[in-house]
């Protein structure tokens, strides 16, 4: 629980369900001030949806007598109910929520946390209110990551952290691949885009990139394959789809997007980095901007 307000747990006072309305908190002689217990989760990745699985109990079926859930909008300034005790309900129930389209109501933007929220709400007469709460509660998240965009091990001292909840004996096998280089340096990320040019207004919707060629220090080595990224995000930590985040499959400093992927009067950014003749990747260029026109075609 990353916050809660007029609510008690069991390990705070020995009392079930796990999370209740905390009592000695009247109003004018009923609880009617909801009890809200929140709970975030937060990740450097992409989050694409999830889904919510609780145990929950109400102890009387009064308008005093509620448990509602609801989901923090990615701006941070509403909330979204995605589900409420039926009417006549009493007693425990399982509750599960398809996250997807609540986390994202009008199409596809990567967000990096949300945070979901129980209110709770118990009849007076349940003196002390500690009969409606939640028992159980699981929050699954589906992110997006690549390969690339994970921790490598360097030189020296490395340490390498499994972690599994599930019950029961297991084995694990842990491979990392290493290959030991000192006499080859990486390309060198390409310094300009041609087209479109950084900051440029395009009226086409499935353009050809092009970019400055990218240089190697070591002689001799060629650069093979460029890596192609496009994104909405200024600093593209996530791609428009995971099919826009791949190698071009050429050496040739230009790469045709496909159509379909772009929507008219909006900005996009896109990165490129390149790869040499002895399999090593540089670094991504800085990220460029464009923007296609509202009569783009």
């Amino acid at each position: 629980m990353s916050r809660g307000t007029y609510v008690s747990t069991y390990a705070e006072d020995g009392v079930k369900p796990s999370i209740h309305v905390k009592e000695n908190r009247k109003h004018g002689g009923v609880y009617d001030i909801p009890s809200r217990a929140a709970f975030r989760v937060k990740t450097p990745y992409s989050i694409l949806g999830g889904r919510l699985n609780a145990q929950v109990y109400r102890g009387d079926q009064t308008q005093w007598d509620n448990i509602a859930i609801s989901v923090l909008s990615r701006r941070g300034t509403e909330r979204t109910k995605i589900w409420e005790a039926p009417k006549g309900f009493i007693g425990s129930m399982d509750v599960e929520v398809d996250l997807n389209e609540v986390l994202y109501p009008s199409g596809f933007r990567a967000r990096r946390d949300y945070e979901v929220m129980f209110e709770l709400m118990a009849n007076e007469k349940n003196d002390p209110a500690t009969e409606t709460g939640v028992e159980s509660i699981q929050l699954t998240t589906d992110i997006q990551c690549a390969p690339n965009s994970l921790p490598a091990l360097s030189l020296g001292k490395n340490v390498v952290r499994y972690r599994d909840d599930t019950p029961g004996t297991r084995k694990i096998k842990i491979t990392h691949v290493w290959r030991e280089r000192y006499d080859d340096h990486p390309p060198l990320p390409p310094e300009r885009a041609v087209y479109p040019e950084d900051g440029q207004t395009i009226s086409e919707l499935a353009p050809t990139f092009s970019w400055s060629v990218a240089q190697d220090p070591d002689k001799g080595d060629d650069i093979t394959d460029y890596y192609f990224t496009i994104s909405f995000d200024p600093e593209c930590r996530w791609p428009i789809s995971t099919t826009l985040l791949a190698p071009t499959g050429s050496e040739l400093a230009q790469w045709k997007l496909p159509k379909g992927w772009l929507n008219r009067d909006a900005t996009y950014y896109w990165k490129v980095k390149g790869k040499d003749s002895r399999g090593i990747w540089g670094e991504w260029s800085k990220p460029f901007s464009f923007r296609t026109s509202a009569a783009a075609e």
